[in-house]
């Protein structure tokens, strides 16, 4: 911990510096930091007697936060996303009663339009990297607004989740989720229509290795630890390779 601290804060130094020579000014007040790690490290950490190694601006010790909002996303210091999804379900479920209250007033389609247009995207953002982290409860409910979103398009409450969404052709988040992942890594593979920081992302199988299937099979990364291997990497990889 001392040895992170001592290189953040050397960091921070030569940031507030080159901030100083080109007249920028750096907010103490305004500027926090997250720690990331497992709960167990950070448990360590917050247990020690690490008061004399604060992350310091200046003069100026910084806050540490629990979780950070990037792009819209809730990166919180497990990377559990709990924090995004109950901001998210909180958000997605405030937007379903408005629908719900107005349906009446709408068309079976219209209400799905609206459905698909205002709301779903939300559950769809980002969720190549925090789908795969959620814990399985996490997950359960938000696919139970889905089904809340199912039941009000339809006005239907007699039928079943698997019927309700095979009946106005909805695939589970969890599904979509999957989808998104394989399009993003068909879009690394054809190298011009991704991002290029991601063009040598994920590398093609030797075919002379290839024994399982007469396909393009992606080399699996050797991750040893649970949380490389729920990242969108190995998950991507995975999930590739898993097509018929």
């Amino acid at each position: 911990y001392k040895d992170i601290i001592a290189v953040l804060n050397a960091e921070i130094s030569r940031l507030a510096d080159w901030s100083s020579l080109n007249e920028l000014y750096i907010h103490p007040k305004k500027t926090e930091y997250v720690m990331f790690g497992t709960a167990q490290k950070l448990n360590r950490i917050d247990t020690a007697d690490v008061s004399s190694h604060d992350v310091l601006l200046g003069d100026k010790v910084l806050e540490r936060k629990s979780f950070y909002k990037y792009l819209g996303v809730y990166l919180d210091e497990h990377l559990s996303f709990k924090e995004h999804t109950l901001r998210l379900f909180s958000k997605v479920s405030s937007q379903l009663s408005l629908v719900s209250r107005l349906r009446n007033n709408l068309t079976m389609l219209a209400a799905e339009r609206i459905y698909k247009a205002m709301i779903l995207p939300k559950l769809d953002y980002c969720d190549i990297v925090w789908n795969i982290n959620l814990a399985p409860t996490r997950l359960k409910k938000l696919e139970r607004l889905q089904i809340r979103a199912a039941k009000i398009v339809l006005q239907e409450s007699s039928m079943s989740d698997e019927q309700l969404l095979s009946t106005l052709r909805w695939k589970t988040l969890y599904s979509r989720s999957v989808i998104h992942r394989l399009i993003f890594v068909f879009k690394c593979l054809k190298g011009n229509n991704g991002p290029a920081i991601f063009s040598n992302y994920f590398k093609i199988l030797n075919h002379s290795q290839v024994t399982r299937r007469n396909g393009i099979d992606l080399v699996i990364p050797v991750i040893r630890t649970e949380a490389g291997k729920k990242g969108c990497f190995y998950a991507g990889v995975n999930d590739y390779n898993s097509l018929q």
